[in-house]
């Protein structure tokens, strides 16, 4: 969870809610927790400059991915599933798409969030200037790093095959 993602109920002292709302328009539950997940890996609150930090140990392995998204999708079907299947099942058959949906959209997120920050350079102000471009570059390392594990390869591999075959 990031700084300014938590809110205070002032009638209610003791309930919280927890926001993100800048990308909620893209509509992806894959894209979602894969930004949860990138955001694991940096620290934006760091103390020193450029205040923003970057720490890879932090990457989930792909036991944990899988658990995670095992948990979410047990959670969305008891929200949201077809009562004729059950819950077993219905992990069973969404899980491998789902993983290589994340793996995907990490990458993407990367990418985004890089470019996004270096589009928000203002020439004027230079520690919003040297922020965002560190930014950046940690969103482009995060992305890097991610490329270097096979399970994402795999994962964005795969997908390209997808696209070239239904392209024929």
């Amino acid at each position: 969870i990031q700084e300014c993602n938590i809110l205070s109920m002032r009638h209610h002292s003791s309930d919280l809610a927890i926001i993100d709302y800048e990308y909620a328009s893209l509509g992806n539950r894959e894209f979602d927790l894969a930004n949860t997940f990138c955001e694991m890996i940096e620290d934006n609150a760091y103390p020193y400059f450029p205040y923003i930090a970057l720490y890879l140990e932090n990457c989930p392995t792909q036991e944990e991915f899988e658990e995670y998204s095992k948990y979410y999708l047990e959670l969305y079907h008891e929200s949201f599933g077809a009562p004729e299947e059950t819950k077993e099942e219905y992990v069973a058959r969404e899980l491998p798409q789902f993983l290589e949906n994340l793996y995907c959209c990490m990458v993407f997120d990367g990418y985004f969030w890089g470019i996004w920050s270096i589009l928000m350079i203002e020439e004027d102000k230079i520690n919003d200037k040297i922020f965002n471009f560190s930014l950046g570059v940690l969103r482009m390392k995060i992305t890097h790093h991610l490329l270097t594990l096979d399970f994402v390869k795999e994962a964005v591999d795969n997908k390209i095959r997808k696209y070239k075959a239904s392209q024929e």
